[in-house]
């Protein structure tokens, strides 16, 4: 089978699978063996990639090069995550500052151990780009 035609089968195969974002997938072929690379959301969808792509007749083997990428969170979502951080682990920031959000006050952490503690558990929120400590005298 021509590679050309069996690359068309393949692309096809992948944009009717439901798991997957097909568009973010580059398909190349020669000798029968398909290569994938590109970038897919999670591991599951690069696992339906590859056994979509084995179905197809003409296939003779699948490199797979994909790179499982979550999609970057939107700042109401990290700051959501830094409050549920701090409410699990008692930690409570002066405010929360997202670029592009208002400031939410959600209590008080005046001694440094807590504001240390306090950045510790903000850096465990996936997302999360910068922390800034801007201590105050009350």
């Amino acid at each position: 089978m021509d590679d050309t035609v069996l690359r068309q089968r393949v692309l096809n195969e992948l944009a009717n699978a439901p798991m997957i974002d097909s568009e973010q997938i580059r398909v190349t072929v020669e000798g029968g063996v398909v290569t994938l690379s590109g970038r897919v959301r999670t591991y599951a969808e690069r696992a339906v990639a590859e056994r979509v792509t084995l179905r197809v007749r003409g296939v003779r083997g699948v490199v797979v090069r994909l790179v499982a990428v979550k999609p970057p969170f939107r700042p109401p979502e990290v700051k959501d995550r830094i409050l549920a951080v701090f409410r699990r682990s008692a930690t409570n920031p002066k405010t929360i500052r997202v670029r592009g959000d208002p400031s939410i006050p959600v209590g008080g952490a005046n001694v440094r151990s807590e504001r240390t503690k306090a950045e510790r558990h903000a850096w465990s929120v996936p997302g999360l780009h910068t922390v800034e400590d801007r201590p105050t005298l009350g």
